[in-house]
């Protein structure tokens, strides 16, 4: 395969925002769900500006652009409505028992341990490392959109990936709003529903369990009248085919994560019923202590159980949308994104191409997608600024060093985890684990290291902090840190422990969670030893890894 050369800065733009066309097999998930062979991507800073066969002219604006023959399927950017981003440094949780809801395994001694308390110990001590780590994670399945669920508590503006709920695209205040934890009160009620009529969306974990108490969650929605198209009802295991029928008829949205319904509670979401009713199905990786590393991984599980309990029910195009243009719809914007069209932000993915082909029938596009893994994916562009891919791909687009390079799957690729000129946007992702690495290990110093780092604070200020959604009002991992005049008494009201209880239980969680599947030892003898999982979702999930 032969790139040709071309060097940005013969470009009028000195900065990364500069014009490109790609060219490869288009998998556009556009409305008319083209599929174009031999076509072609034309970039134009921050935008597509057209999408055409290969065959056609190109626009005389583009004739002296770079054309970079990708040798693989472009797809949209993936969109993961459901991501826990403060969490993602954890590896697979042993999960030891069936339970019946959230509210249960959440409220265990050896969750506060394993998952609260490491998780407070870095969103407090390593919260831009954490955010990092978590973002690159997702991006190496190809995720360039996310839901994380998580809020610094001071201004920052250091994002890798689109974040729904930082992106304005331009207005002033929030047009998606997000809720973890259960509405509380008519107040709020009241509120939340005057939100959602003003916005575009909003995700709301509903009904996450099995049994009849938490379908409490979703009368009281529908008693608020807040069933509506604007609701993007995340997990919905316990509703049943008439709850179901509901949403449908209000145009209401779910997000299914079948792993971590699987894991925990040994049956996921009826979306049979959902799929009767017309309701739009997205699909979200949730977490890593009991979801999957990334959506790529996520839409190989719903694979595995379309194939294996659902008779085929979605097509291969069906599961593809749950992560592309069906995310995009649920929220608004897919004007904007989930599909490769002029006009749209060029968030873009390309993958290598899989023999799909079978009995002699023309290769699949959308299964291509489905049988990829991280060592598959060739480049990734956000906005139109390349941040990850194989090397020759990123020199054909002129780019002669990225900042650092990085090997899956024994393949070398690259990667631009950087924001120039932001604050807190110089950190490499070398540093990221180092950092995170290190607070694990010794979390007692790294206490003190903080403990220390307050006083030299101007007057008023307080330690950056990333504040998980879920805990956001229970007075635990998103407590404000509590200040102390000795290091004894700041470890024990704001970490819970004494210096060797916290020495003691952040052993466990050591490790830090691989970023891919290739490095990680540990996930599938996890998921063969959990009991609640289907038999067959342990050996075959494991047929797609390449360790």
């Amino acid at each position: 395969m032969g790139f040709p050369f071309f060097n940005f800065k013969s470009q009028s733009l000195l900065t990364r925002l500069v014009k490109y066309i790609l060219r490869g097999t288009v998998v556009t998930l556009d409305a008319k769900k083209r599929v174009l062979d031999d076509g072609y991507v034309g970039i134009d800073e921050k935008m597509i500006s057209f999408v055409r066969p290969a065959r056609q002219t190109i626009p005389i604006e583009f004739q002296n652009v770079p054309i970079v023959n990708v040798d693989g399927y472009i797809y949209p950017g993936l969109i993961d409505l459901h991501n826990h981003i403060a969490y993602n440094f954890l590896g697979l949780w042993k999960i030891d028992k069936k339970f019946k809801d959230r509210y249960q395994w959440s409220g265990t001694a050896r969750y506060k341990r394993e998952i609260t308390l490491p998780a407070r110990l870095l969103t407090s001590l390593n919260p831009v490392e954490l955010v990092k780590y978590s973002e690159v994670k997702e991006l190496l399945g190809g995720v360039t959109t996310i839901g994380g669920f998580a809020k610094f508590n001071k201004s920052y503006a250091a994002w890798l990936l689109r974040n729904i709920e930082v992106e304005r695209f331009g207005k002033q205040e929030a047009t998606i709003y997000t809720s973890v934890l259960k509405l509380r009160d008519e107040k709020q009620f009241l509120e939340t529903r005057r939100k959602v009529r003003e916005g575009n969306a909003f995700l709301y974990h509903l009904a996450e369990g099995t049994t009849s108490e938490i379908l409490e969650e979703y009368n009281e929605l529908d008693r608020y009248d807040i069933i509506s198209e604007k609701l993007v009802a995340i997990h919905c295991t316990a509703l049943n085919q008439d709850h179901l029928k509901v949403l449908g008829r209000k145009k209401s949205k779910i997000v299914w994560s079948p792993l971590s319904n699987l894991l925990l509670y040994g049956q996921t979401t009826d979306v049979v019923a959902a799929m009767k009713h017309k309701v739009l199905i997205c699909l979200g990786s949730d977490w890593s202590p009991s979801g999957s590393k990334n959506l790529l991984w996520e839409l190989k599980v719903a694979d595995l159980v379309n194939q294996e309990s659902l008779h085929n029910l979605f097509s291969n195009r069906d599961l593809v949308e749950m992560v592309t243009v069906n995310p995009a719809k649920a929220i608004g914007w897919d004007d904007r994104i989930g599909s490769i069209a002029q006009g749209y932000f060029a968030d873009i993915v390309v993958f290598d191409r899989i023999n799909t082909a079978n009995d002699n029938t023309r290769e699949d596009p959308y299964l291509n997608l489905i049988k990829s893994t991280e060592g598959n994916l060739k480049l990734l562009v956000i906005g139109g600024r390349p941040r990850y891919g194989d090397t020759e791909i990123l020199h054909a687009l002129g780019i002669q060093s990225f900042p650092e390079k990085i090997k899956v799957e024994k393949k070398e690729k690259m990667i631009d985890i950087l924001e120039p000129g932001v604050e807190y946007g110089s950190l490499k992702l070398s540093k990221v684990r180092s950092k995170l690495t290190g607070s694990l290990r010794n979390p007692t110093g790294s206490i003190n290291k903080l403990f220390k780092s307050i006083p030299k604070l101007k007057a008023g200020d307080v330690p950056l902090r990333l504040i998980p959604l879920e805990e956001e009002e229970e007075g635990g991992i998103s407590r404000p840190l509590l200040l102390t005049k000795k290091i004894d008494a700041f470890r024990t009201k704001n970490f819970f422990m004494s210096k060797k209880g916290v020495s003691a239980a952040a052993a466990k969680a050591a490790r830090l969670d691989p970023l891919t599947m290739d490095k990680d030892r540990d996930f599938f003898r996890r998921l063969k030893e959990n009991r609640n999982l289907p038999a067959y979702m342990s050996k075959k999930l494991k047929g797609y890894a390449r360790h």
